[in-house]
């Protein structure tokens, strides 16, 4: 059926989740939260991905379609192994990351695969809303680049294949040195400032990197506030007074991030690697031979903070063809593939795609190619997840409304951390343990 398939059958184990309902009147908040799914839930027998994959029937995949690389991939795949029967067919999800999530759950009885964002892990394992993929992912965890793999585990078990992973980069221009840590590029930086997941992405990538955590290591408590040096106050500051300085400037969402930075408002710019193409540069200010990409720096004497985003192929417990659906799966993560979605700026979970890829620009990048790979490959591998736990999206709102009052002038940084952190602690206070992620 696909490259390793033919010397190697797909053992997957796939078991399916404890569909537990709580954690709030509303229909979200039942989606969201609830108790891990437990050690007895019920498996299906060990399953052999056939080299034909016409015989085991067709499916639907529900992916965000704004890259080409998605539906390219369909394209071949039915055209290998499905001239003759049913067929992959591809469902259109919303761009956005809970628009995705809250479609899937009213579709998830016509999902067979879907592309659910990092972030959604813990929603969709808690519920029993997706099968457990852990036989077939433990077997190839060395194929994942950094740690990828890890935004798939929650509970110490895999619910989904990683299938794209992505990283925030640094641009800079001709005339902006590279910067040793995060204060010299906050001297002259454009970044997103809506309060949304991004900012609180904006936000983790220079915590972390002070040395600060949002949770606990168990996962049932915030320490997002902790004490006089706590490094995600200090990165708050850092952000705080850069902005009060009209050194950094907030912008509303990617593309306003861009047109800041193109106009020559900035000497840097953090933003996703996808905004490096060519047509997001011709005849617009600041020429893309001027720019250059680099992982992000550290924070003063302390570390590297990159988050990774991307996306996780996961199986609907509702799907009435799991084994169909893992051997789609399996044929999107090849190198091949992989390399497709590299070529269209989506990063590879796999890491042997990142080998001899630069050709695969072809004209779009030219003399940057090798650069852009290279950089792009150093910055996922240095990147971590962020907290895996059912209650993701409103830990991520709480972070982002309280960074938001404090980049406003509404809050000081002091009373913006402390406030996030009761609201976070709130939210896991009562969530039941979960047992430590090791992948």
């Amino acid at each position: 059926m696909m490259a390793r398939a033919s010397c190697y059958a797909i053992a997957a184990v796939l078991a399916v989740g404890i569909a537990a309902c709580g954690g709030g009147d509303s229909t979200k908040e039942q989606i969201e939260d609830g108790p891990p799914v437990g050690k007895d839930a019920p498996k299906v027998k060990v399953g052999w991905v056939k080299p034909r994959y016409q015989s085991t029937g067709g499916i639907a995949y529900c992916t965000d379609t704004t890259s080409a690389a998605r539906q390219e991939s369909v394209d071949r795949f039915n055209a290998l192994y499905n001239r003759r029967g049913p067929s992959v067919r591809l469902i259109r999800m919303p761009t956005d990351t809970w628009g995705q999530y809250d479609k899937f759950i009213k579709l998830r009885h016509e999902c067979d695969v879907f592309d659910a964002d990092v972030i959604a892990t813990g929603a969709l394992a808690s519920k029993g809303l997706v099968y457990d993929t852990s036989a077939y992912v433990q077997p190839r965890r060395d194929e994942f680049v950094g740690n990828a793999v890890r935004t798939a585990c929650y509970g110490a078990r895999f619910w989904g294949v990683p299938h794209s992973t992505n990283v925030g980069l640094l641009f800079r221009t001709a005339r902006g040195f590279e910067p040793v840590n995060w204060g010299e590029a906050y001297h002259s930086i454009a970044f997103q400032g809506r309060t949304d997941e991004a900012l609180t992405v904006n936000f983790l990538e220079l915590a972390v990197a002070a040395g600060g955590r949002v949770l606990a290591g168990n996962g049932n408590s915030a320490v997002l506030d902790d004490g006089d040096r706590n490094p995600n106050l200090r990165a708050l500051r850092l952000m705080v007074d850069a902005v009060n300085n009209t050194t950094a400037k907030p912008q509303d969402g990617e593309t306003a991030t861009v047109r800041a930075f193109r106009r020559g408002e900035a000497d840097y710019m953090r933003n996703w690697p996808a905004w490096y193409q060519r047509k997001y540069w011709t005849g617009r200010g600041v020429s893309r031979r001027h720019v250059r990409i680099a992982p992000l720096p550290l924070f003063e004497d302390a570390g590297v903070g990159a988050v990774l985003g991307g996306a996780n192929l996961v199986i609907s417990t509702k799907s009435g063809n799991p084994q169909a659906a893992l051997a789609f799966i399996d044929y999107l993560t090849t190198v091949p593939e992989q390399k497709h979605g590299l070529a269209q700026f989506e990063p590879p979970a796999i890491d042997a795609a990142y080998e001899g890829a630069v050709p695969s620009f072809g004209r779009d990048l030219g003399d940057y190619a090798k650069e852009f790979v290279r950089e792009l490959r150093r910055a996922v591998k240095q990147a971590t997840p962020r907290p895996v736990v059912p209650g993701y999206r409103r830990i991520s709102s709480a972070i982002a409304t309280n960074v938001g009052r404090a980049l406003e002038g509404k809050a000081t940084p002091e009373e913006a951390i402390a406030e996030a952190n009761e609201q976070i602690d709130e939210i896991v206070r009562t969530a039941p343990l979960v047992a430590t992620c090791t992948g």
